[in-house]
Formats: structure tokens, sequence, C-alpha cells
């Protein structure tokens, strides 16, 4: 059943069960009398009961209505939920085979480079040559201090040549 008319059944149930009638005020309020003549017309009561039969009879129709669509959606959601779940296990064993395959290709690649030993263990160390920094640095503060005595050496030559 579509939603658009399960939704027109619930509103027709709700029109129906709340249908507005318009009442008759009367003014005049008169006491009931059993042993009046006036007693041939009926009340309606009966009408009232046959008309609550058939909104409850909507309204089972419409309860019956909407349980099967429940139970169609709960199912198609069940049967979905088992593919996703075999779609996943077919995922995950494929992932599995995958990471052995690389597990493999990793303990086979240290062995095609000449330089690695074949043990497995090989790791590559980048040595830091502490007196090579030293020298370096060194350098640069002399070459520095070079600089500035060479141009108060100058300083002093410009200033003197001015002087004179």
């Amino acid at each position: 059943m579509s939603e658009i008319r399960l939704k027109k059944q619930i509103s027709d149930l709700r029109n129906s069960l709340f249908d507005k009638k318009e009442q008759k005020k009367d003014k005049k309020l008169v006491p009931a009398n059993v042993n009046s003549k006036d007693q041939n017309k009926s009340t309606g009561i009966f009408n009232d009961v046959r008309s609550m039969d058939e909104r409850l009879a909507k309204l089972e129709d419409t309860f019956y209505n909407y349980a099967y669509d429940s139970t169609k959606i709960l199912t198609s959601f069940h049967r979905n939920t088992k593919i996703l779940e075999k779609l996943i296990n077919e995922i995950s064993e494929k992932n599995e085979i995958s990471s052995k395959t690389i597990n493999k290709i990793e303990k086979q690649l240290p062995h095609t480079c000449p330089l690695v030993p074949k043990d497995g263990n090989a790791k590559v160390k980048k040595r830091k040559d502490i007196v090579k920094t030293i020298i370096y640095y060194l350098g640069i503060l002399f070459i520095i201090a070079a600089a500035v005595f060479l141009s108060n050496i100058l300083y002093e030559i410009i200033y003197f040549n001015l002087k004179y």
C-alpha cells in the first residue's frame, strides 16, 4: 500500500471519528416523560452504534494494512541486512588475502636489494657526525669574525684619510 493511500485512510478515519454535525440547540428543556405519546421517534442511539461499528471497521482495516506494510518493511530490512553482512564478509576475506600477499612481498623485498643483508633485520641508520657539525659552525663563526675585522680596518683607513 502506498504511503499516500495510507495517509488518506488515516485522515478519513480521523474525519469520521470527529464528525462535526450541526446540533440543534433546544432553548426549552423538557423533562423526559415515559408516559408521553411522542415515543414513536427514535433516539438515534442505534444509529450511533452503527456508525461506531463502521468507524471501528475502518480502523481495523487501516490497522491491518499498516501491520502488513510494517511486516513487509521489516522483512525487506532483514533481507537487506543479510545481503550487507554477506558483502562485508566477502570484503573482509579479500582484505585478509591482500594483507597476507603484501606481507609476503615485504618479506621478499629486502632480499632483492644487494646492499641489504639477507637476514631481514636491516635498518638504514643515518649517522650524525658531531665533529663535522662543530667544524662547520666554527668555520661560519671564523668567516663572520674575519668580515667584522676587515670592516673595522676599512673604517679606520677611511676615517684617517678623511681626517687629513
